[in-house]
C-alpha cells in the first residue's frame, strides 16, 4: 500500500512540474499566507481527485486487469505529449476572492484540475490499485510537494529553471514509463520487431511534432514578452522624462546651466539617452561625483520620484538591474534628501529608510504612488 501511495505521488509531482496549477500556487502565495494556500490545495486536491479515484477503483471492476494495463500504457504516452505544451496565461477574476483565502485556492484547484492530466492520472493509476485510499493519498500528497516546490522555485530560483525544461523532463519520464508498461503488457505475439518498430515510428513522430510545437510557442512567447517589454520600459522613461521637464526653475533663477554636473541635468541626459538609444542596462553614464545642489520645484521633484518608485515597484526580477529607473531614483532622493538610499529590491524596506530619513516626505510620497496605482 505504501508503495501505491509513493508511485502516485510521483506520477502527480511529475504530471504537474510546470503545469498551470504549479504556477497558480506561487500567485496564491503572493496574496495570501503559505498555510491557507496549502491547505486550499490540500482540500481542493482531494475532493477532485476523490472523485477520479471513486471512478477509477469502478472501472477496475468492470475491466480486465490486462486491459487496464495497456489502457494505463496508452494514457501515460498521452500525457507525455499532453505534457509538452504551454497554457495560456488567464487573468484571475477578483470576484473569486470572496470565498476567502482557504476556499479561494481550495476552489482554483478543485476547478483548474478538472479534466486535467493529473485528474486523469489518478483515474489510471486508482484503476490498477489494491488500496485506491492510498493512492488518494499519494496524488493529494504530490500536489502540495509541486505547490511547495512550485512557491521556493519562485521566491528562491526564479528563471534558473526554466519552465520548458521541467516540462521536457516532466513528458520524458511518462514517455518511458508508458513504453514500459506497454511493452510488459502487450501480448507476446504482437512483440515482434516490425511492430516495435513501427509503433517506436508513431510514438517518436508525435514527441517530436509536440515538442517542436512547445519550442516554436516559447519562442514566440519571448519575442512578444521582450516587445512588451521593451515598449513598457520606453513608455515609463518618456513620461518620467516629462515630469523632469518641470524640475529646472530655468537660469534666472538657478543661474548657469551646469548639464550633467547638474543633478537634473544628469538626469535629462539618462533619459535622453535610453529612449535614443532604446537601451536602459547596461548605460556608460556616470552618476555626477560633484554636483551643485540648486533651487528646484519641489513638488515636481517629488513627482517624478512617486513615479520612479512607483515603476520600480513594478519590475521583475529579471529587470530589477534598470540603470534608467535607478539613476533617477538615485538623483531624486540626493535633491530630496542630500544623499542616496540603497535599495536592494526590497520595497517595504526601502520604503522604512525613506520615512527614517523624512517621515513627512514618506507620507506624501506614498500617496502619490497610491494615485497612480488608482489611475492605472
Amino acid at each position: 500500500m505504501i508503495m501505491e501511495m509513493i508511485k502516485a505521488l510521483f506520477f502527480i509531482f511529475m504530471a504537474e512540474m510546470g503545469d498551470k496549477t504549479q504556477i497558480l500556487a506561487m500567485v496564491f502565495a503572493t496574496r495570501f499566507p503559505i498555510k491557507k494556500v496549502f491547505l486550499g490545495i490540500g482540500i481542493g486536491s482531494f475532493l477532485n481527485h476523490g472523485l477520479a479515484v471513486l471512478l477509477g477503483y469502478y472501472l477496475s471492476s468492470v475491466i480486465p486487469l490486462e486491459w487496464l494495463q495497456l489502457i494505463a500504457g496508452i494514457c501515460f504516452i498521452g500525457f507525455s505529449l499532453w505534457s509538452l505544451q504551454i497554457e495560456q496565461e488567464e487573468e484571475m477574476k477578483e470576484s473569486a476572492f470572496q470565498w476567502g483565502p482557504v476556499g479561494t485556492v481550495a476552489l482554483a484547484f478543485f476547478v483548474g484540475e478538472l479534466g486535467d492530466k493529473t485528474q486523469l492520472t489518478a483515474i489510471t493509476l486508482s484503476a490498477e490499485a489494491t488500496y485506491p485510499f492510498f493512492v488518494l493519498l499519494g496524488t493529494v500528497s504530490g500536489m502540495l510537494c509541486t505547490g511547495a516546490l512550485g512557491i521556493w522555485i519562485g521566491s528562491k530560483v526564479g528563471d534558473k529553471v526554466p519552465e520548458v525544461t521541467m516540462k521536457i523532463v516532466s513528458s520524458a519520464l511518462f514517455l518511458f514509463f508508458g513504453i514500459v508498461k506497454l511493452y510488459k503488457n502487450i501480448p507476446s505475439s504482437y512483440v515482434q520487431p516490425l511492430s516495435i518498430a513501427g509503433g517506436m515510428i508513431i510514438i517518436v513522430s508525435l514527441y517530436y511534432w509536440r515538442l517542436h510545437h512547445l519550442l516554436a510557442i516559447q519562442r514566440e512567447q519571448k519575442t512578444t514578452l521582450y516587445q512588451k517589454t521593451a515598449a513598457a520600459l520606453y513608455e515609463s522613461t518618456r513620461q518620467i522624462r516629462e515630469t523632469v521637464d518641470h524640475i529646472c526653475l530655468g537660469e534666472g533663477t538657478c543661474g548657469t546651466c551646469q548639464g550633467d554636473h547638474c543633478l537634473v541635468g544628469y538626469t535629462k541626459l539618462l533619459t535622453e539617452y535610453a529612449m535614443t538609444q532604446k537601451q536602459y542596462k547596461d548605460i556608460k553614464i556616470p552618476f555626477p561625483t560633484q554636483y551643485t545642489v540648486k533651487s528646484f520645484n519641489r513638488h515636481a521633484v517629488m513627482e517624478t520620484y512617486a513615479l520612479t518608485l512607483y515603476y520600480l515597484f513594478q519590475l521583475k526580477k529579471e529587470e530589477e538591474q534598470d540603470f534608467v529607473l535607478h539613476g533617477v531614483r538615485q538623483a531624486m532622493e540626493t535633491i530630496l534628501f542630500n544623499t542616496s538610499i540603497p535599495y536592494d529590491g526590497n520595497f517595504e524596506n526601502y520604503r522604512k529608510e525613506i520615512k527614517i530619513k523624512n517621515p513627512d516626505m514618506e507620507k506624501k510620497i506614498m500617496q502619490m504612488i497610491e494615485s497612480l496605482q488608482m489611475i492605472a
